[in-house]
């Protein structure tokens, strides 16, 4: 598998005055079965409830892949940072 793109889709609410988002893949292909894809995302928040920076890891790891009826299975997993 190969990860193309990331985006950071979904950045407004009404609790932030301003978020300044970036993502960037750091791993893109997961070649064989038990190995995982990487993207990071960086948010700057500033509003009302907080301020400050926080860092969302998002991790695909491939578990099944059946070539022949072109099924794969990930298993996904975030981690938060700030």
């Amino acid at each position: 598998m190969k990860m193309r793109y990331c985006d950071v889709g979904g950045t407004k609410g009404t609790v932030w005055t301003s978020v300044d988002a970036s993502c960037e893949v750091s791993d893109s292909k997961a070649e064989k079965v038990g190995y995982d894809m990487n993207a990071v995302g960086t948010y700057k928040i500033n509003g009302k409830l907080n301020n400050g920076c926080i860092v969302l890891t998002s991790y695909l790891q491939l578990t099944s892949l059946k070539k022949t009826s072109k099924v794969a299975r990930v298993y996904q997993r975030y981690t938060y940072r700030d």
